[in-house]
């Protein structure tokens, strides 16, 4: 289990099947890493946790799950796909994974979202403000993952 995962909630598991009816309903395909990750945490709580990138730290309050919400202030994967091609700012074929904690906490219109691109599998934080300009986080998921750590104080 990774340092950052808090809690899992396996009454929120989800299956192949759950991933695959995703994957054909938004017409796009997990990053292999991102579709095992959520087989085993989806819904995991975790510790507040910051990523580093160069001199800057970006904080994770997050990760969004796949199905079954239990946080009324984190949006689904699914909820996020479905109003991300709604407003069609966002490629399509982004996936929203994770949020922050800079969005407005009464609201599901987070501020910034950490966004994997699903075909090169590059990590982005969108900032709603300036959507024109994503910040590269990272190559990868596995990389984001890996570079988690939870923060020792407010960031």
């Amino acid at each position: 289990m990774y340092q950052f995962i808090k809690k899992l909630h396996e009454e929120y598991k989800i299956d192949l099947l759950d991933i695959q009816a995703f994957e054909k309903k938004f017409d796009i395909k997990f990053p292999p890493e991102m579709a095992d990750f959520y087989l085993q945490y989806n819904s995991a709580e975790i510790y507040p946790s910051k990523i580093e990138v160069g001199k800057d730290n970006f904080q994770v309050l997050a990760f969004c799950p796949i199905r079954y919400r239990f946080h009324p202030f984190v949006p689904s994967v699914e909820d996020a796909m479905i109003w991300n091609r709604q407003d069609g700012f966002i490629d399509p074929k982004m996936i929203q994974f994770a949020v922050d904690s800079e969005g407005e906490p009464y609201s599901s219109d987070f501020k910034n979202l950490y966004l994997c691109d699903s075909i090169s599998g590059e990590v982005y934080l969108v900032i709603r403000d300036d959507i024109i300009n994503p910040i590269k986080i990272c190559d990868s998921f596995n990389e984001f993952l890996s570079r988690l750590n939870i923060c020792d104080s407010n960031i």
